[in-house]
């Protein structure tokens, strides 16, 4: 659980959005009704594991309106163009009018659907595509010395590594993004690469890059378009998630102070929703326990108001539940959160979804007092076919080796936590390496 998902860490940039596309019910649901009938499809079938029968049947019968990411699954399954079964056209879906193509040539439709799934459709599964057709349009921008282009789609393509959560690629993209002209002459857009940089270098786990990263940005959006907005309200909550992870408590105080009072002076439910979402985690960190369920309210209050996608309001139940556990909740309010995030995350097909929701269980069947299950569920987060990565898989490793010591197998702690702090060193991520070898020297004293 950290405060870089609250601040916009997890899921591609792009996708922050309040609202879904604006489909007209009942005709969208006729539309797959018919179609889905004509080919001889069950509602089973066209679910076909991304959402569940049950949704089909309400988006049929105009009772639901689909996110942009349930509708590109659709379309592909019932095998018709987007604008056909929405009715809409495609830059009315994406919530922007399409750029303009070099060489005045109007962009490949397929490029404008490939940017729909990246943005918003953190439930679609086809991003190995995505990411090859962004890449090989990336490297031609660059050797063509179309550095506006490359800015442009190298964001597209930092949003599907995000999805993958390949963050050391991530990190190295954005690194030469912001070498680009673009970025050096617009004081703005380098803001936006060095918060997005900040939170890549988290999730890998180097702090100290991030924490540089982040106050580099804050040092230059003071004067700019973007003081005072989301995107100065994002890079704080950024910057606040690294400095608690570094244990800079000194400096995170007066920060979660200018974030509230960014988020309030803005009053959009969605802002203020994920600052005192990433408040509330930190609160739980440092140990004010009523503070953070406090804020976990308000939280909730408003992101319940704002439409959030589906993907965020998982990570936020994950984070609510382990906020609550910190507190010292009742069991059964956070079973209530924890299977809220389970029922959302089934309709998902995200990278690593399935690993958290397992990690997740874990500990709440640790502090269930069930150390057995607990193990059970952190061996299956760490299964063949995780695709946790970076600090989140450093964490889940953490608490496996503390639930190991707890039932008495010592050396097989001891030996996780060995592997965990080579893998961080490995990576770069040396602050984190330090944490897991006093943790490994702790655990060393109680064996011998």
């Amino acid at each position: 659980m950290t405060a870089a998902n609250a601040a916009g860490g997890e899921g591609p940039r792009h996708s922050r959005r309040t609202g879904g596309p604006k489909v007209s019910q009942p005709d969208f649901g006729r539309r797959v009704h018919l179609r889905r009938r004509e080919l001889g499809l069950s509602q089973r079938q066209l679910a076909d594991g991304v959402v569940t029968p049950s949704y089909i049947s309400l988006l049929e019968s105009g009772v639901r309106i689909p996110t942009l990411d349930v509708i590109v699954h659709l379309a592909r399954v019932l095998d018709v163009p987007v604008e056909e079964l929405t009715g809409l056209p495609v830059e009315e879906l994406t919530g922007r009018s399409s750029p303009p193509a070099p060489s005045g040539e109007k962009l490949d439709r397929s490029l404008l659907i490939t940017r729909a799934l990246t943005r918003s459709a953190l439930d679609a599964t086809d991003f190995t595509e995505a990411r090859a057709l962004f890449e090989r349009t990336y490297r031609d921008a660059r050797r063509s010395g179309d550095h506006e282009r490359a800015v442009e789609i190298g964001l597209d393509l930092h949003g599907v590594l995000l999805a993958q959560r390949d963050h050391l690629e991530r990190t190295a993209l954005l690194r030469e993004l912001l070498e680009l002209a673009p970025a050096r002459e617009s004081t703005e857009l380098g803001v936006i690469l060095l918060t997005d940089l900040a939170s890549a270098e988290r999730d890998a786990g180097r702090l100290g890059e991030a924490r540089d990263a982040a106050r580099g940005a804050v040092d230059r959006i003071a004067g700019t378009a973007l003081e005072g907005t989301a995107e100065h309200a994002r890079l704080l909550g950024v910057l606040i998630s690294v400095l608690s992870e570094l244990g800079r408590l000194e400096e995170v105080e007066p920060r979660v102070e200018e974030l509230l009072s960014i988020a309030d002076r803005l009053a959009r439910p969605s802002v203020l929703g994920r600052s005192h979402w990433v408040v509330s985690i930190v609160s739980a960190q440092l140990g004010r326990h009523e503070e953070a369920r406090e804020h976990l309210a308000v939280a909730r209050r408003h992101l319940a108001s704002s439409e959030i996608p589906l993907h965020d309001w998982v990570h936020f139940c994950r984070s609510a539940a382990h906020v609550l556990m910190d507190a010292g909740a009742d069991l059964a309010e956070v079973r209530e959160w924890l299977e809220s995030a389970d029922r959302t995350a089934r309709l998902l097909n995200l990278p690593g979804e399935e690993s958290k929701m397992a990690a997740l269980k874990a500990r709440y069947a640790r502090r269930a007092g069930d150390l057995e299950e607990a193990a059970r569920l952190y061996t299956e987060a760490l299964g063949e076919d995780s695709a946790v990565t970076g600090l989140d898989l450093v964490n889940i490793k953490i608490d496996y080796a503390e639930t190991l010591r707890l039932l008495g197998r010592g050396h097989e702690a001891a030996a996780l936590l060995r592997d965990t702090a080579d893998l961080c060193e490995k990576n770069g991520a040396y602050q984190v390496a330090v944490r897991v070898w006093r943790q490994l020297d702790r655990l060393h004293s109680e064996l011998d």
